[in-house]
């Protein structure tokens, strides 16, 4: 009856190869596969991960004061907030630039202020710039505010007016 497992199936691939081949042993056989693993370790850390870039416009045109500040949430270390602004009704900020590891998350926050029972509304920033719009909530969703991601180039409108196609 035939060895079974993985230790059975690599002396079988080693004889195999050892008879098609006789130059080749086990030992040499080993040592290409340490070879070919220590090359692979050496160009994976030779190849560092670039930092992103990050930056975010943010146009106040609810009616309510709002905070808004970015949240960078870095692994096994306590989460940061690189950037703050206080935006009263059509006031715009600009958030940023950031470099951050592109593994690492970085969220837009905002809450009214003095809404001690509104929770922090949160958009995840994508690597370039963007530009949030803060309007007000509608009935349906129940909160006082929300986040739009509008185009770069999109004109500001007065009073919180949404823009007309």
């Amino acid at each position: 009856m035939p060895k079974r497992g993985l230790s059975a199936m690599l002396t079988r691939m080693i004889t195999h190869q050892r008879t098609r081949n006789p130059g080749t042993s086990p030992r040499a056989l080993r040592t290409r596969l340490v070879r070919w693993g220590l090359s692979i370790a050496v160009l994976a850390s030779s190849l560092p991960l670039t930092a992103c870039q990050y930056a975010a416009t943010v146009r106040n045109e609810s009616t309510k004061t709002v905070v808004a500040e970015i949240k960078h949430d870095r692994f096994l270390e306590p989460e940061t907030t690189p950037a703050t602004a206080h935006l009263r009704p059509g006031e715009s900020a600009s958030l940023g630039p950031f470099k951050i590891d592109p593994l690492e998350p970085i969220n837009l926050r905002v809450r009214v202020v003095g809404d001690v029972f509104g929770a922090w509304i949160e958009r995840r920033l994508e690597p370039g710039d963007q530009l949030f719009v803060i309007e007000d909530g509608n009935l349906e969703s129940w909160e006082a505010i929300r986040i739009r991601l509008a185009p770069l180039d999109e004109p500001e409108t007065p009073n919180g007016e949404s823009p007309s196609p």
